[in-house]
């Protein structure tokens, strides 16, 4: 089994059409506005129709799409379980109402296994994603039910759990994922690792501890920037490159053999995708 570890809301975009950067800005403004009702009233009834329905309402609403239990890691968890009969779960905190049950009943639906580390009281978090489809705006929401420190947990397998398990994705760094990982690693298991956002609490040492268990690595531009120092580079201000410059092959090859390691890099960038591979180097898609 494949198994991933993370953030479990519902996702839901939100298709609209600006005719300026300021139309937009109102389009953000009515959206946070619901997000403060929903949160206030602590739990949505009939949801997803209801919450849908109010999304809808928006001036230059355009189409609101469901994607059901849907992260980083849960999106790549079904992609695996789409292309293939090997069998897929995920863990993670798990709230109890009407939005945790519309994500047990998506991922049943899409063959992605449930295994809640935490059970609570409070409902599971829904995230909106806002994109404009003119100017390529995008504004993300997150209604959270649940305290900060309700929605973090620590993830715990024992032997008999980790010998079935052939796969571990996650994406931000704790001690027990890093645990995790270092122990499947230990067994051979594969161990990838998509590098996801920065905090007080998440800093480029945590993430490299993680790291040095994994034998592949997926990061965005943005968290290249902020990774970059932690590796001894810094990246010059402005910077944005469109090919393979030499801070990307520098970059590239530090993540994918650190701690003598030998593992696959995917570097993201918003119009092109690099690849770094042992023994290969770097490539672009």
């Amino acid at each position: 089994m494949i198994i991933g570890d993370g953030y479990i809301p519902y996702h839901i975009r939100v298709y609209v059409e600006a005719t300026s950067a300021r139309d937009f800005a109102q389009f953000v403004k009515i959206a946070t506005g619901l997000k403060h009702e929903f949160e206030h009233a602590g739990r949505v009834e009939h949801f997803p129709e209801a919450v849908i329905e109010r999304l809808a309402q928006i001036p230059g609403a355009l189409q609101v799409y469901p994607f059901g239990g849907y992260s980083a890691v849960l999106g790549a968890l079904k992609m695996v379980r789409a292309f293939g009969a090997r069998p897929c779960g995920m863990y993670g905190v798990v709230g109890t109402g009407p939005v945790a049950e519309a994500i047990q009943k998506n991922l049943a639906a899409e063959g992605v296994a449930l295994f809640p580390t935490v059970r609570t009281a409070a409902d599971s978090s829904i995230e909106i994603t806002m994109i404009d489809t003119r100017f390529r705006f995008l504004q993300e929401f997150q209604i959270h039910f649940l305290r900060m420190r309700d929605r973090s947990h620590v993830l715990r397998l024992d032997a008999g759990q980790e010998e079935a398990i052939t796969g571990f994705l996650c994406s931000r760094p704790n001690r027990g994922r890093a645990e995790v990982a270092r122990r499947l690693f230990g067994r051979g298991r594969l161990v990838s690792v998509r590098i996801h956002g920065f905090s007080r609490y998440v800093r480029g040492e945590d993430y490299l501890n993680l790291l040095a268990h994994a034998q592949q690595v997926f990061i965005r531009y943005e968290e290249m920037r902020q990774l970059g120092p932690t590796l001894g580079i810094t990246f010059p201000r402005g910077w944005h490159p469109t090919s393979p410059d030499t801070y990307i092959h520098q970059f590239a090859e530090r993540l994918g053999t650190y701690e003598g390691g030998r593992r696959l890099v995917a570097l993201a960038f918003h119009r092109a995708v690099f690849l770094y591979v042992p023994d290969l180097g770097l490539v672009q898609f």
